[in-house]
């Protein structure tokens, strides 16, 4: 079994001027990443400044190959899109089996 990880730091292309417009942007891109790639997901920082978001997520598969290939996805998805341009970005995989 392996558990990948991500961590992503974005600057918000559209530029909300309050928390409501960056909530909004925020949840639909949440919502895409969830819908395509069954991760889970969630606003890990800065979720009191209008212009940057740090969003992390995880996964377990079977294989580590698997969760690589995942992530990768993710990554090149994330920077494809209008909405956000990655900052930095971070991720880990570790193996799991049972003895």
């Amino acid at each position: 079994m392996t558990v990948g990880i991500g961590l992503v730091e974005s600057y918000l292309l559209e530029k909300p001027d309050n928390l409501k417009a960056k909530r909004s942007v925020i949840n639909r891109l949440k919502s895409k990443l969830k819908q395509s790639f069954s991760i889970s997901l969630a606003e890990v920082d800065h979720q009191d400044v209008y212009h940057l978001c740090t969003l992390g997520f995880a996964m377990v598969t079977g294989e580590l190959g698997e969760a690589q290939e995942i992530i990768q996805k993710i990554l090149n998805y994330l920077n494809r899109i209008t909405e956000v341009e990655i900052v930095h970005q971070m991720v880990e995989f570790e193996n799991y089996k049972l003895t």
